[in-house]
C-alpha cells in the first residue's frame, strides 16, 4: 500500500463515520465524480461531484505530505465538517494518478560520468519528454548550484531528489544523480535544465555567475564594511529573475539600503488600516464547564500562509481540573451541549467560510482575528491543546498549550548606534513584555508561540510584519540611508507604536478643548460608527486608528500632538458601556451594527439619546437611508390649570398632523427617550430642551390616569417649569403662597406663649413663626439648623402655642441618649407642658393619656416595636429629634413612624444629609407622605445626579423643591445673636446593662460608706467617699473603665452620644473632647478610628505639646482633639476648634471653664458651644445638685474636689450615693 493510500485510509477514518463514508462510496460507485484535475503550482486538486447540484471539490494534498490531507467542499454542509462529495472525491484520486502514472513513459540509459554544461546542452530541450517534475532552487553559491526536483503525483513512492551544479575553474557540470538518463542527462537534471531556460535566461545564467566582480563592488558600496571583516563572512549571494542580475546582500537580513527600504515601504503600503468589511463577533459570557477544551489546528501551505481550526474536545478531567484524563474526542457542533461554545464554534466556521470567499487575505485574516480577539478570555477559561489533525483527538495528536488572554502588539524603538541607526522590534502583550527569540514560531499565520504560549496577532498588519521579523528583528540603516529610514517610519507607525528614543527631535504640539463627536454612515447592510475627537486647533482624530501620530519637516524634524488621553479614553468607554460591540480592542477603524439589530427596539432613537445626555455630537443622522426618521419638527406647547387640591399640565406634542398621545408621551419621558414612535411607523425626535422640561414636570408630578398632576405644596417650582403660562388665577395663586413665605420672618402677630420661661433670640423666633407658617397650610417641616443653636427651645415653644390652641397629645420621637435631655430641656423653658415618657419594661400607653398630658415622649426602639398601639392613636404632632435616623427608608424604624397617625409632622436634625443626597428621601417622605414619589424615582431624578454626577442644575432643583419644608440657619448666618459662648448639659439615660453595673457598685459603696462614717466619723471618712465617687463616675463613663470580672458589659450611653454628636460635626468643624480618665480618652479613640475620624491626642505624658497643638490648627485632616483635662485644662490655645465636650463633669466648674477657654479666647472668630455629658440619675447629676443646693459654684469656693469633700455632711453623702 503507498503511502498516499495510508494517509488517505486514515483520514477517512478520523474525520469521518462509518454512515459517511457509505454515502461517499455510493456516490463514487454511481459515477458521481464526474471531472477531476491536478493543479501543479497550487498543489490543489479539484473534481466535480453531482448531488442536489454540482460542489466542488478542492483537495491540498501538500508535497511533503508530513500535513493532514485538507478537503474543502461548496456545499452547505462543509463548514460543519467532512461532507459525503468529499469522501467521494477522495476515493476517485487512486485511479486518477493510476492513469496518470501509465499515460508516462520514459526509456532510461545508464550513466554515472558528470555531464558538462554548455550550451549544447541546452540545445537538446526539444528532445526531452513532457514532465511534471517540480524545480526549486535550494541553494546559491559562487561556486555550487543545489536544486530539488520532485514529482507531485508519485511523491510517496521516492524520496525528494537533489542535484549539484559545480564549478571547477569557470566550467560547469551537473553531478550525477538517479543514473536513469535518456540523451545523457535523467529526468531530474532535464527537469533542472528545463528551468534554467524557462526561469533563469538558460546557458546565460552561468556566463553571469562568472562575472561577480561588479556585484562585490556594489555590495560595498550599498552596505560599507570594516576592513577587517572578511568579505564572505558578511555576504551571501542572491538573484533576482526578470530581467536575470546577481548581487551580495549581507547575510544578516537586518541591513537595509535604500532599495530594500523601499520594498519593504511599499509592501506595507497595500495594507489598509482594517478591512472594508464587517462581521457581528459573539462575545462569550466567561465561565468554565467540566470537560470540555479546545483543540488547536495550525496550517500553512504553499497558497495560504495562514488559517487555523479552533474545535471543541470533549472528555473527562481530573480532579484538579488541570488535564484530561480519559479519551477525547472532537465534538461536532451538534454535539457541543455547553451553548456557549456551541456558539463560538459555529460562528467561528462560519466565519472562516464566508470571509475565504473574498479572494482578499487581508480582509479574511481581519476577520478571523477580529472575532478570536473577541473570545480571547474564553479560551483562557478552558483547557487548550495543539491538535496535529483537525476532526480528531488523541493523545498521540494532541499537546497541551496556553493561549495568552492578551493580543501581541508589536512596536519598535530607534536607536543611534555609531554611524547606523537601529530600529529594534518589541513585543508586549498585556503586563507582559517579550523580547525576539529564535524559539518565536508563527502558529497558522495567526499566533505566534513562545514557550509553550500562543499569543494571537490582532490585525493582518501584525501578520506581515511578524513574517518580517521572524527573519529580521532589527532594521539596521547607514546614515546616508536616512531619508528613506524616516519614510519607513512614518509608515511603520500607521500601524505600530515608534520610540524615536532622542534621535531626532520631538516637538510637542498640545492640543486643548477636545469635543467627541460620531459620524455615521451605512455600508452593505451595515451602520458604521466612527468615534472621533475635534480639538479647538481643528487637528481631528479617528479614536480607533493605531498609529503614533508623527509628523515630520523637510529636515526630519518629528512633530507629535499631545492629546486629551482622559478624554480620549473616557469617550471610547462611554460607548463601550452602551453596547457590548462597541469594543475599543476592534481591529476595524470603526463599529459597526447590522441594520437589523439597529432596528430592533429602537436601539437608534437610545444611542441618540445616550449622545444626548453624554453632550457626545452626533453627524450622518439624515444620510441614513435605512432608518425612518420622522421628517417633522416636533411642536410643543405646554400650559397649566389649577385644580382643588393639584396643578394639572397640559401638554401638547405633534409632529405634522399627528399629536402624541399622552400613554407615548409618558413612556419615552419615563425612559428617558428623546423620541416617540409615530403611527405611520417612523420615529419623531424630541427636542433636547423640551425633553429636559418634560423630564422636570415627571419629576415634580403624579401620572394618574392620562394626564400628570402636580402637588400645591410643590408651588415654588411649578412658574419656573411653566415659563409660558398664561392662567392668571393660577399664577395669582402661586404668587401668595409665594409671598406668605417670604413673609413669615416678619409675622409678629402670634406672640410668644407666656408659659415658655426662655428670652428666645431674634433666629429662634423666626423658626417658630415658621412652624407657625408650615402649619398654617397643613405642611410638615424640617428644622435643620446646626447643633447648638437651640432647635429644641423653638419646638418647646411651638408646642406650647399648640397646647393654648387646645390641639391635643404630641408625640416626640427621640434617640435614647436624648430621652433624658429632653425632658431637662422642657423642666427648664416649659415646665407648664405636661410630659410623660413611654419607654421601659413595664410602660403602658394607655395610662400615659392620663388627663392633662400634652406630651408623650418615647424613643424610636419603643416605637418600632410597639407600632401596633401607637399607630390607632391620632396625634396632633409627630416630632422626630435627630430625624437622620430615619433615613434608611427599609429600615423598621422609618416603616414604623411613617404608620403613626397625625394631624402633621416635624423632623429637626443638625444632619439632614449626612452621607448623601438619598438620606432626604425618607426624612421627606415621612413629613409628606409622596412628596418625592417613589424611592427609584428619587435615586435616578436627584441622588445619582447630584451625587454621581454632581448636577449642579438637578442640586438647584431639589433645593428649590423642599425650600418651603426645610429651615436651616448656621453659626455664622446667625453670629449677631449668639453669645461668645453658649454652655449646655446633655443628660444621657445609661442602657439596661451598663445601669446594673452602676446600681450594684452604687449599693455596694454606699453600705460600706454610711458604715465608715457612723464608725470612724466623716473627717477619717475623705478617702473611702472619693475612690466611692471615682468608681461610680467611671462606671458613668463606661464600665470598661473599672476593669472588674465580674460584669462582662462594654456598653456606654456616654460614647454613643459623643460620637453621634461628633460623626457629621467634624465634616465641618473642630472638636475638642476633655476627659479626666486617660483609659476613657483610649476608648473613644477607638471609637473614632473605627469612623475613621483623624485626631490629636494629648494627655500628661505627651512630649511637644506647643509642636502639637500648632500641628492641629493648622491641620485640614485633624479635626478632634483628645485632651487629658489635667494636661490639658491650661496653657493652650486651640482657636481653631469651636466645639468642646466636657465627658465627665469635674468636682470644680472653675476647671471646666479654664478647658472651655482653650478655645474661647483672644483669636477666636467663631461661637463657641460646650457640652457637658451627664448621666441622668447618677452620682454625676447629684454633684451638680449639690453644688447648686449649697451655692458652691463660685471659683473662690470651690478650688479642689477635697473642699467638695470637707463640705459634704452625712446627710449630702446619702444624697450623693442615693
Amino acid at each position: 500500500m503507498s503511502l498516499f493510500d495510508k494517509k488517505l485510509k486514515r483520514y477517512l477514518k478520523n474525520n469521518c463515520t462509518k454512515e459517511l463514508i457509505r454515502k461517499g462510496e455510493s456516490l463514487f460507485k454511481e459515477g458521481k465524480v464526474i471531472d477531476t484535475i491536478y493543479d501543479i503550482q497550487l498543489d490543489e486538486g479539484r473534481s466535480i461531484v453531482q448531488g442536489t447540484q454540482n460542489y466542488t471539490v478542492s483537495t491540498h494534498f501538500f508535497l511533503d505530505f508530513t500535513t493532514e490531507i485538507e478537503t474543502y467542499c461548496t456545499c452547505p454542509h462543509d463548514w460543519d465538517g467532512v461532507c459525503e462529495h468529499q469522501v467521494a472525491a477522495l476515493l476517485a484520486l487512486p485511479e486518477f494518478f493510476l492513469r496518470q502514472d501509465e499515460s508516462d513513459t520514459i526509456q532510461p540509459v545508464q550513466s554515472d560520468d558528470k555531464r558538462l554544461i554548455d550550451a549544447s546542452l541546452f540545445a537538446l530541450i526539444p528532445k526531452f519528454p513532457d514532465s511534471n517534475l517540480v524545480v526549486k532552487m535550494k541553494d546559491l553559491q559562487e561556486d555550487k548550484v543545489v536544486f530539488s526536483v520532485v514529482d507531485p503525483y508519485f511523491a510517496w513512492k521516492e524520496d525528494l531528489q537533489l542535484v549539484h551544479i559545480t564549478k571547477t575553474n569557470k566550467q560547469w557540470s551537473l553531478s550525477p544523480c538517479c543514473n536513469q538518463s535518456l540523451v545523457g542527462v535523467c529526468q531530474h537534471q532535464q527537469a533542472i535544465i528545463l528551468f534554467i531556460a524557462r526561469e533563469l535566461e538558460g546557458y546565460s545564467f552561468f556566463e553571469k555567475l562568472n562575472e561577480l566582480d561588479v556585484a562585490r563592488a556594489i555590495a560595498l558600496e550599498e552596505f560599507p564594511v570594516d576592513k577587517n571583516v572578511d568579505f564572505d563572512s558578511f555576504f551571501k549571494l542572491s538573484l533576482t529573475q526578470h530581467p536575470l542580475s546577481f548581487r551580495f546582500i549581507p547575510k544578516n537580513p537586518g541591513y537595509f539600503n535604500q532599495e530594500k527600504t523601499v520594498q519593504l515601504l511599499d509592501s506595507f503600503k497595500e495594507i489598509k488600516q482594517t478591512s472594508e468589511q464587517v462581521i457581528l463577533p459573539y462575545s462569550a459570557e466567561r465561565r468554565t464547564v467540566l470537560g470540555y477544551g479546545f483543540s488547536f489546528c495550525f496550517k500553512e501551505y504553499r497558497n495560504r500562509k495562514f488559517d487555523v481550526s479552533v474545535r471543541i474536545m470533549e472528555g473527562k478531567l481530573s480532579k484538579d481540573k488541570s488535564k484530561f484524563i480519559s479519551s477525547i474526542d472532537i465534538c461536532f457542533n451538534d454535539h457541543v451541549h455547553n451553548p456557549v461554545l456551541r456558539k463560538f464554534v459555529t460562528d467561528f466556521q462560519y466565519i472562516k467560510h464566508t470571509s475565504s470567499d473574498s479572494q482578499n487575505p487581508e480582509f479574511e485574516f481581519n476577520q478571523v482575528s477580529a472575532y478570536l480577539l473577541k473570545n480571547l478570555d474564553l479560551f483562557s477559561n478552558f483547557l487548550c491543546y495543539q491538535n496535529t489533525e483537525e476532526h480528531v483527538a488523541s493523545k498521540d495528536s494532541v499537546t497541551a498549550i496556553r493561549v495568552h488572554s492578551n493580543p501581541l502588539h508589536i512596536s519598535f524603538k530607534l536607536s543611534e548606534i555609531g554611524d547606523q541607526f537601529q530600529l529594534q522590534s518589541l513585543f508586549q502583550a498585556g503586563e507582559k513584555q517579550l523580547t525576539f527569540s529564535t524559539d518565536f514560531e508563527m502558529k497558522g499565520g495567526f499566533f505566534v508561540a513562545h514557550e509553550n504560549v500562543h499569543y494571537l496577532l490582532p490585525n493582518y498588519a501584525s501578520f506581515s510584519m511578524m513574517q518580517v521579523l521572524m527573519e529580521t528583528p532589527v532594521f539596521i540603516f547607514n546614515r546616508r540611508d536616512k531619508d528613506v529610514m524616516v519614510q519607513l517610519i512614518h509608515e511603520f507607525s500607521r500601524h505600530f507604536s515608534v520610540d524615536l528614543n532622542g534621535c531626532f527631535e520631538l516637538e510637542e504640539i498640545s492640543l486643548n478643548r477636545p469635543v467627541c463627536e460620531v459620524y455615521l454612515s451605512e455600508q452593505d447592510g451595515f451602520l458604521i460608527i466612527k468615534p472621533e475627537v475635534m480639538y479647538e486647533s481643528g487637528h481631528r482624530f479617528n479614536l480607533l486608528l493605531r498609529d503614533a501620530g508623527f509628523q515630520s519637516d523637510s529636515e526630519h524634524q518629528f512633530q507629535v500632538f499631545v492629546r486629551n488621553e482622559e478624554t480620549e479614553d473616557h469617550f471610547l468607554s462611554l460607548l463601550s458601556s452602551f453596547d457590548s460591540d462597541f469594543d475599543p480592542i476592534t481591529n476595524c477603524t470603526y463599529f459597526f451594527k447590522n441594520f437589523e439589530s439597529v432596528q430592533l427596539n429602537n436601539w437608534m432613537a437610545h444611542f441618540l439619546v445616550f449622545c444626548s445626555n453624554e453632550k457626545i455630537r452626533v453627524f450622518g443622522i439624515k444620510k441614513l437611508k435605512s432608518l425612518r426618521i420622522s421628517p417633522f419638527a416636533a411642536q410643543v406647547s405646554i400650559g397649566i390649570s389649577s385644580q382643588i387640591d393639584w396643578f394639572e399640565p397640559q401638554i401638547k406634542i405633534q409632529f405634522g398632523d399627528e399629536v402624541v398621545s399622552f400613554q407615548k408621551l409618558n413612556h419615552a419621558v419615563e425612559k428617558k427617550q428623546n423620541f416617540v414612535e409615530l403611527n405611520n411607523g417612523t420615529t419623531g425626535l424630541i427636542p433636547e430642551k423640551w425633553l429636559k422640561k418634560l423630564e422636570a414636570i415627571w419629576r415634580i408630578g403624579d401620572v394618574v390616569d392620562q394626564s400628570i398632576r402636580i402637588r400645591k405644596m410643590k408651588f415654588n417650582w411649578i412658574d419656573q417649569l411653566f415659563d409660558l403660562m398664561d392662567d392668571d388665577l393660577v399664577l395669582l395663586e402661586i404668587q401668595k403662597r409665594k409671598e406668605q413665605l417670604r413673609a413669615f420672618q416678619q409675622i409678629d402677630a402670634i406672640p410668644i406663649p407666656r408659659i415658655v420661661k426662655a428670652k428666645l433670640r431674634g433666629y429662634q423666633k423666626e423658626g417658630f413663626y415658621w412652624l407657625n407658617f408650615l402649619d398654617e397650610f397643613g405642611f410638615g417641616g424640617c428644622l435643620a439648623d446646626d447643633m447648638g443653636l437651640g432647635k429644641t427651645l423653638q419646638l418647646i415653644t411651638f408646642l406650647a402655642r399648640q397646647k393654648q390652641l387646645d390641639r391635643g397629645v404630641s408625640l416626640v420621637v427621640v434617640p435614647k441618649s436624648l430621652l433624658f435631655n429632653w425632658s431637662a430641656e422642657l423642666d427648664k423653658f416649659c415646665s407648664s407642658l405636661n410630659y410623660v415618657h413611654y419607654h421601659g419594661a413595664n410602660r403602658d400607653f394607655n395610662s400615659c393619656l392620663a388627663s392633662g398630658v400634652d406630651l408623650v415622649i418615647t424613643t424610636y426602639m419603643t416605637v418600632a416595636m410597639d407600632i401596633s398601639v401607637l399607630k390607632d392613636f391620632h396625634f396632633n404632632y409627630v416630632v422626630l429629634d435627630e430625624s437622620q435616623a430615619i433615613k434608611n427608608p427599609t429600615s423598621k424604624r422609618y416603616k414604623s413612624v411613617c404608620l403613626l397617625n397625625a394631624r402633621n409632622r416635624i423632623i429637626a436634625t443638625g444632619t439632614p444629609i449626612e452621607n448623601n443626597t438619598f438620606d432626604l428621601f425618607a426624612q421627606f417622605n415621612f413629613l409628606n407622605p409622596g412628596f418625592f414619589g417613589s424611592q427609584k424615582a428619587f435615586k435616578e431624578n436627584y441622588a445619582n445626579e447630584i451625587d454621581g454626577k454632581n448636577d449642579i442644575a438637578r442640586a438647584n432643583e431639589l433645593k428649590q423643591l423642599i425650600h418651603p419644608f426645610l429651615l436651616r440657619r448656621t453659626k455664622k448666618q446667625v453670629a449677631k445673636d449668639l453669645p461668645e459662648k453658649t454652655e449646655q448639659v446633655l443628660r444621657i439615660d445609661m442602657g439596661d446593662k451598663q445601669r446594673a453595673v452602676y446600681d450594684f457598685y452604687l449599693k455596694e459603696i454606699r453600705n460600706q460608706l454610711l458604715g465608715i462614717i457612723d464608725s470612724d466619723g466623716m473627717q477619717q471618712s475623705k478617702l473611702h467617699i472619693l475612690q466611692g465617687m471615682m468608681k461610680l463616675r467611671q462606671i458613668c463613663n463606661s464600665p470598661e473603665l473599672i476593669a472588674d470580672a465580674t460584669f462582662n458589659c462594654s456598653d456606654s450611653a456616654k460614647l454613643d452620644l459623643l460620637m453621634e454628636k461628633l460623626v457629621p460635626l467634624v465634616k465641618t468643624n473642630k472638636v475638642l473632647v476633655f476627659s479626666q480618665f486617660t483609659s476613657m480618652l483610649a476608648l473613644i479613640q477607638s471609637r473614632l478610628e473605627d469612623e475613621n475620624i483623624a485626631f490629636s491626642y494629648l494627655d500628661g505624658k505627651t512630649n511637644k505639646r506647643i509642636e502639637l497643638v500648632d500641628e492641629f490648627n493648622g491641620s485640614e485632616t485633624n479635626r478632634v482633639f483628645l485632651i487629658s483635662l489635667k494636661a490639658g485644662g491650661t496653657g493652650l490655645n486651640l482657636t481653631s476648634a469651636d466645639y468642646v465636650f466636657l465627658v465627665d463633669p469635674w468636682w470644680n466648674p472653675a476647671t471646666e471653664n479654664q478647658a472651655i477657654d482653650r478655645t474661647h479666647r483672644i483669636g477666636q472668630k467663631n461661637h463657641v458651644f460646650a457640652y457637658k455629658l451627664v448621666c441622668s440619675n447618677s452620682i454625676e447629676e447629684k454633684i451638680i445638685q449639690l453644688q447648686e443646693k449649697k451655692k458652691l459654684l463660685s471659683e473662690d469656693l470651690i478650688q479642689a474636689q477635697e473642699n467638695f469633700v470637707k463640705k459634704l455632711s452625712r446627710a449630702d453623702v446619702e444624697i450623693l450615693f442615693s
